[in-house]
């Protein structure tokens, strides 16, 4: 859960809006970690300049197609084969159901990964995600609900569901808060017998726009760009990608410079597991175009130091 955790921590990076009518688009983005990786992604376009596919790689090492993207109407499918475990053939796919202005109202997400060889184990993740705006477009709730099986031979299943619910509390034009709160439980059946856990998870942002950078960037394809920030080019099935960068919906005025972050942890019993507060501060860089350009993460120990974005027609 802790890994859940993290990735709800994560925001919305964007919404239509700002683009200054589509003459510049993201076409790159480079990441370094604390590490000193560099991390770069490409995004490819087709002629309504939708995102067709998304490239990434590490260092000198050649661009690979990390994510392929094909529409239909209102509707977007987004597939995805990482390779974060080399033991496993793992297939990801996710369809996004888009309002005519571009902006995300579901999601259902899909998983499977199967052994190259040696052992009969499977594992598949299926969600749902459904999101709801107030009268001026803000983002208001999301709710959630996912599955999570496990299982393999000689008969061991495990299998988690959760349920979830986001808030995302406005003010002054900006976003002021999001609060997460989720219901968890696993079931293990082995040769033992059956065992039952779970509990509650809350994660509560608090946002701070006390340098009142301005919230500027290529919002064309929010959708896609929301579900495909996480930098290791693996598709979020916990809420919203991007993780580490808050970068916000293109109706709110400023992007923040801190966020406070309180995750807490409860079991079955209501005792609490887990309880920690963290904080991210940023400065932002703009090109001439008025666009985000640089974000240099100035809180030590994070997972990177700075991330980049180039824009081009």
């Amino acid at each position: 859960m802790k890994l859940l955790l993290l990735l709800f921590a994560a925001v919305v990076f964007i919404s239509c809006k700002k683009n200054t009518e589509g003459a510049l688009k993201l076409i790159r983005k480079e990441a370094t970690t604390y590490t000193g990786v560099l991390l770069k992604t490409e995004y490819e376009y087709d002629s309504q300049n939708r995102i067709i596919a998304i490239k990434q790689a590490e260092n000198n090492a050649a661009l690979t197609t990390a994510v392929t993207i094909s529409y239909s109407g209102n509707e977007a499918v987004l597939i995805s084969q990482p390779t974060w475990d080399p033991s496993s053939n793992i297939t990801k796919e996710v369809g996004l159901t888009l309002d005519g202005n571009g902006k995300l109202l579901k999601k259902i997400g899909y998983s499977y990964m199967v052994p190259i060889s040696g052992t009969s184990s499977e594992r598949f993740i299926y969600d749902t995600l459904v999101c709801e705006y107030d009268a001026a477009g803000f983002l208001q709730y999301c709710t959630s609900s996912l599955y999570d099986s496990t299982w393999s031979d000689p008969g061991y299943t495990s299998t988690d569901r959760a349920v979830s619910r986001d808030t995302f509390v406005t003010a002054n034009g900006n976003l002021a808060r999001k609060d997460r709160y989720v219901a968890w439980n696993r079931v293990v059946t082995n040769s033992s017998g059956t065992t039952t856990s779970g509990g509650t998870s809350e994660n509560h942002s608090v946002f701070s726009y006390a340098k009142s950078f301005p919230n500027q960037a290529d919002f064309t394809n929010a959708a896609i760009l929301n579900e495909t920030l996480d930098f290791s080019g693996v598709m979020s099935y916990y809420g919203w990608a991007g993780y580490f960068e808050t970068l916000l919906a293109a109706q709110y005025q400023n992007m923040p410079e801190k966020v406070v972050n309180h995750s807490i942890d409860r079991d079955l019993n209501g005792t609490i597991t887990f309880d920690y507060i963290s904080t991210y501060e940023n400065e932002r860089t703009y090109n001439a175009e008025g666009l985000l350009s640089m974000v240099d993460i100035t809180t030590p120990g994070t997972p990177y130091t700075q991330i980049r974005y180039v824009y081009g027609r």
